[in-house]
């Protein structure tokens, strides 16, 4: 229609190029024409008719092709375009529903699919995944309260079938952490890794993980045979929501259900921390995850709350599942 304009993000579907403007969709041209098997069209990737788009009253953040379907990501809605099968323009078989009502997409760049599942961040930081079902699965829920205090930014990638999250933890524009969703056990986990300079940008590249860091681009994962570095241990946080009681109580202790992935069950230091500040430490290193007596062990809080921070040093995928204060 000879009008130009800074296009959104695009998509490819249905043999057409479908690209966003602020709160308009727009899609390329089909040049129909009849052969023996009824009829078709060639694909005009460059050419984008009047007739060919669709307005909404919200800005369209992001366009996802997931399960032979166009996802149209809002700011709290979400909508599956099918059809458009037709070569005409625009294609009469169009049809728009609603997958969600009453969620959107934090960020135009925290939408991926990875395994089958279509993944995003709504406006609430929770981190789902969608199916193909009408509904949507909360893949953050077991750290819910530590999303919830990131910024706005975020950036979602899938490298090696995992999902990659950078996270603007302070809303200053760069990402001081990566959140993974590791995926390559029966039982998923979360993996955070925290950078003392910021990352501008995260991008799978081959069998490597690259970021953009200050005026160099560095290797996050993926190094090759002849640089591989040393992953050595690592340190580990947990902490829990604090625990109320109605009146002033005494905490005395604490069991927990535990796994560990490295070779040497590493030593966990369990402190108690009461609502004024106050702390109480207990450290232990178990034998085994099944060492059952290792795993239970004494604090001292006198406090309306407590809440307990469980700190060790690893060198794999180590698991604290259930923890119970007394």
């Amino acid at each position: 229609d000879d009008l130009f304009f800074k296009p959104g993000p695009l998509a490819y579907w249905r043999d057409r190029v479908w690209m966003t403007n602020g709160k308009t969709l727009r899609f390329s041209q089909r040049l129909e024409h009849s052969s023996t098997i009824g009829v078709v069209g060639d694909p005009i990737w460059e050419s984008f008719p009047i007739l060919n788009i669709w307005k909404f009253t919200q800005n369209i953040k992001n366009l996802e092709v997931f399960n032979d379907r166009l996802v149209l990501f809002f700011e709290d809605n979400i909508k599956v375009l099918t059809g458009g099968d037709s070569p005409l323009n625009p294609p009469p078989d169009l049809m728009f529903s609603d997958l969600s009502q009453a969620e959107g997409l934090v960020d135009e760049r925290a939408a991926v699919e990875m395994k089958g599942m279509l993944t995003f961040i709504n406006q609430y930081k929770q981190v789902k995944g969608f199916i193909g079902r009408e509904d949507t699965m909360d893949l953050s829920e077991p750290n819910q309260s530590i999303w919830e205090t990131f910024g706005s930014k975020f950036k979602s990638v899938v490298y090696n079938e995992q999902l990659v999250v950078a996270v603007d933890t302070n809303d200053d524009g760069d990402y001081e952490e990566l959140h993974i969703l590791d995926t390559s056990r029966a039982r998923a986990f979360w993996r955070k890794y925290t950078y003392a300079t910021p990352l501008k940008d995260i991008f799978p590249f081959g069998t490597q993980l690259l970021a953009a860091q200050g005026d160099a681009v560095i290797i996050l994962a993926g190094y090759p045979s002849s640089n591989t570095a040393s992953e050595g241990t690592f340190p580990a946080l947990a902490e829990t929501h604090p625990v109320v009681s109605p009146t002033r109580s005494r905490w005395v202790g604490f069991n927990i259900d535990a796994y560990y992935g490295s070779a040497t069950p590493p030593a966990v230091t369990m402190t108690g921390i009461a609502k004024d500040g106050t702390t109480s430490v207990n450290t232990f290193t178990a034998q085994n995850s099944n060492d059952v007596r290792a795993h239970s062990g004494g604090l001292r809080v006198l406090s309306e709350e407590c809440r307990l921070k469980l700190e060790s040093t690893g060198e794999a995928a180590d698991e604290i599942r259930m923890v119970t204060l007394r």
